[in-house]
């Protein structure tokens, strides 16, 4: 993919000098395409010239990490490195995109990126290109029924019609080993691979019986299901949490209170981390410049989202560092700056 940038660049370049007001037309009518689109981030003025172009792998529209890997690309491109965001299903893609030199930067659950880094579960062969760059929310898993289904724990969804989410998404590839703790196998149940606002309403007219949900609680699309329909969620005990982090390091007990949706009672559940990843082979000054950038101007994923306020030392070292070794230029940011060893 790479290869053919720059003469998609000059194409678009020649664009421009024939008329910028067809551009403008033609970029509108591209972007409603279903056809994979590219994203570039657009520097403020003040901005430092452009040096380095970068090419980082999105995520769904529906997903909360949406708007903020286009301010992680304004950041970068007020810094002088231009980004052009790839559309993308999600972290699987973008593990994928990043190991075979599509793109050099990534965004995935960190349950994911481990297990690609060793080529278990679903990953046949070591992504050994994926090194760690820095946390950016947590992520919880909400297992949502209807109030009045008469399904209030894991046993009683056994022969249920339950939707994981889109296949590829941070649902899909983490439900696996939570649902085995709790005693549920693929076997156990009918899937389907819905996005969260698909699967809730799916929920609401009775397709399915219960939907999975994963993201920083309220999911806003949680929310809004509420409207017409009463919910219960389903606990995730903290004992059987702990049960999955000898193997599986990226797993944390958490706890949803009762008022985020307005719930009877608080539910217990487990946490993981959305984090960047690159490519290994960017160079240590490049990577040393991009965490500089980014951790000096952490305010901007803050207004953009406050799911990102859980970005410090402790999730860095949590959600990044105990899961995949982090990029040599990142790293030596962050020690100069006492967040890591």
């Amino acid at each position: 993919m790479k290869k053919y940038r720059w003469v998609i660049i000059l194409l678009i370049a020649s664009i421009f000098v024939l008329g910028a007001c067809s551009v403008d037309q033609t970029a509108s009518q591209n972007n409603n395409s279903s056809e994979p689109s590219e994203t570039t981030s657009e520097p403020a003025s003040n901005s430092e010239p452009i040096t380095e172009t970068l090419y980082m792998g999105g995520v769904p529209s529906s997903s909360a990490a949406y708007p903020l890997t286009a301010t992680v690309a304004k950041i970068l491109g007020e810094n002088g490195i231009e980004v052009n965001i790839e559309a993308s299903r999600g972290g699987t893609e973008n593990l994928g995109f990043v190991q075979s030199d599509q793109v050099d930067i990534g965004i995935a659950g960190n349950h994911t990126v481990y297990q690609a880094s060793k080529g278990i579960e679903e990953f046949s062969d070591v992504h050994d290109k994926i090194t760690g760059w820095f946390p950016l929310y947590q992520l919880s898993l909400q297992m949502v029924v209807k109030k009045d289904s008469g399904i209030k724990t894991w046993e009683d969804l056994k022969g249920k019609k339950i939707n994981v989410g889109v296949k590829g998404g941070s649902s899909e590839t983490a439900f696996e080993k939570p649902f085995e703790v709790m005693g549920l196998s693929r076997s156990d149940f009918e899937p389907y691979f819905l996005e969260n606002s698909e699967g809730l309403e799916a929920l609401k007219i009775g397709t399915i019986d219960a939907t999975l949900v994963v993201g920083p609680a309220p999911v806003a699309a949680v929310l809004e299901a509420q409207s017409g329909m009463d919910i219960r969620l389903i606990d995730i005990p903290k004992e059987k949490v702990e049960l999955l982090k000898d193997d599986y390091p990226y797993y944390s007990p958490s706890m949803i209170s009762s008022e985020i949706y307005g719930l009877e009672n608080d539910t217990e559940s487990l946490t993981w981390t959305t984090i960047f990843f690159v490519d290994k082979d960017l160079s240590e000054d490049l990577m040393y410049k991009m965490t500089k950038a980014v951790w000096e101007n952490l305010d901007q994923l803050h207004d953009t989202s406050s799911d990102t306020k859980i970005i410090d030392a402790e999730s860095l070292k949590n959600g990044v560092q105990n899961v995949v070794p982090i990029h040599p230029g990142a790293l030596k940011y962050y020690q100069e700056q006492g967040l890591l060893e």
